[in-house]
């Protein structure tokens, strides 16, 4: 107790000399931590129970993103695809196992566990998060509230891209992009609306991905929580971006050729980098006819990805360490050239157009997967056309070397 005792005949002391400054700091050191605690818990409030103003849960539900727009031959074959946005969609049940495993590790290892947001690790974010702005406050640097460590789920970048797309590429506009009284109150202790935007935005997600999760699961839309958990997955890899496609499942073509749903335990390491490339396209998806120098760089970064999520793999059970070192060994796939509108008929395919045009058609329509075009064309006979007529051709340019490169099929 003298320890007690003598903390109080200080404090008595320093109110005799100091009356009004010693009441302002015990002021002080009672009541912002009890402010800072009530304006949490209005925050939690807000992201656990608050629905009001929602957006339409329709657009998630239905979920018609642009996809690719296809000719068919007489046989439904695919002549040619064409799209704004080169989309595959992907259904739950053409996600295998082992592209789930690899997804989760990358992205969201807990996505079956929770309801849209992790607690546990919004816990931890905040922990070292706050670490990381008190250092910085302490060390005279300023109060920076850009977070260091994120927290986010697969939900909530679902949230995020479907939702608050608009919003997040206002963020660094200097207005403030989401109007409260949380908002204007960071503005006005911290002087800097950017991040304020992006912690507010973060906020927000995560009362989206909850909402989902809630709507989802119930029996008008998917009817339980296991379903509701599977449609999002699948519009997760619907949505995501592969720097030259959307969607898994035109990823696995574009870069493995082959479809996603044929996917085993074997193709591990294409699993795995197809679910490292959706955090940073541009950094870890190859360029077509990107160099294959294997210490370059770029090469380093993108298999050191890979690699990344192998590990990852390996720490959730998915893969031994001795498997994971084999799938390491494999070279990351570098397209050779860009498949996404090769189409062996193109003289029918321009006459094709050429019909939809002469209609008044909206173009657009077949641009963005909403209408397709059938065709009395047939490719395998085109294929067999195609090869004579190549052949043909060099033969004749033997015969007649001074015409080589003038003719063409």
């Amino acid at each position: 107790m003298g320890k007690l005792r003598s903390f109080w005949d200080r404090t008595g002391d320093r109110f005799k000399k100091r009356p009004v400054r010693t009441c302002l700091k015990l002021f002080i050191f009672a009541v912002v931590p009890l402010v800072l605690l009530i304006h949490i818990g209005l925050v939690i409030h807000y992201i656990a129970y608050d629905r009001n103003d929602m957006p339409d849960i329709g657009i998630l539900v239905k979920f018609e993103p642009p996809v690719v727009g296809t000719i068919y031959d007489e046989r439904g074959e695919t002549v040619m695809n064409l799209a704004n946005e080169f989309r595959l969609m992907v259904k739950p049940e053409e996600i295998p196992p082992i592209v789930k495993q690899a997804i989760l590790s990358a992205e969201d290892k807990s996505f079956y566990h929770h309801d849209g947001i992790s607690w546990r690790d919004i816990g931890r974010a905040a922990y070292i998060n706050g670490g990381h702005i008190v250092d910085r406050w302490l060390g005279g640097r300023g109060i920076d509230i850009t977070p260091s460590q994120g927290a986010s789920t697969l939900d909530q970048q679902l949230a995020r891209a479907i939702y608050l797309k608009d919003k997040t590429q206002l963020e660094d506009s200097g207005q403030l992009v989401f109007d409260n009284y949380f908002t204007r109150l960071g503005v006005l202790v911290l002087r800097d609306v950017p991040n304020v935007n992006r912690a507010w935005r973060k906020i927000e997600d995560a009362r989206l991905a909850l909402w989902i999760n809630e709507e989802f699961a119930k029996p008008q839309y998917f009817g339980s929580r296991q379903r509701a958990k599977e449609e999002i997955l699948a519009r997760y890899l619907s949505q995501a971006y592969f720097r030259y496609v959307y969607g898994m499942k035109a990823a696995a073509r574009f870069y493995y050729g082959k479809d996603l749903s044929d996917f085993d335990f074997n193709d591990a390491d294409k699993a795995a980098f197809l679910a490292g490339v959706i955090k940073n396209p541009i950094r870890y998806a190859p360029k077509i006819n990107q160099k294959e120098d294997d210490t370059s760089l770029v090469i380093l970064r993108q298999i050191n990805r890979r690699n990344a999520v192998l590990d990852q793999m390996v720490e959730n059970g998915y893969l031994s360490e001795e498997q994971a070192v084999k799938f390491k060994e494999k070279k990351i796939p570098v397209p050779a050239r860009d498949t996404r509108n090769l189409t062996e008929a193109p003289a029918a395919v321009g006459e094709s157009l050429g019909e939809v045009r002469r209609y008044n058609i909206d173009m657009s329509q077949l641009y963005n997967g909403n209408a397709q075009i059938h065709t009395t064309i047939n490719n395998e006979i085109q294929r067999i056309a195609n090869e004579a007529c190549e052949n043909g051709l060099i033969e004749y340019e033997k015969r007649r070397p001074e015409y080589k490169g003038e003719a063409q099929c």
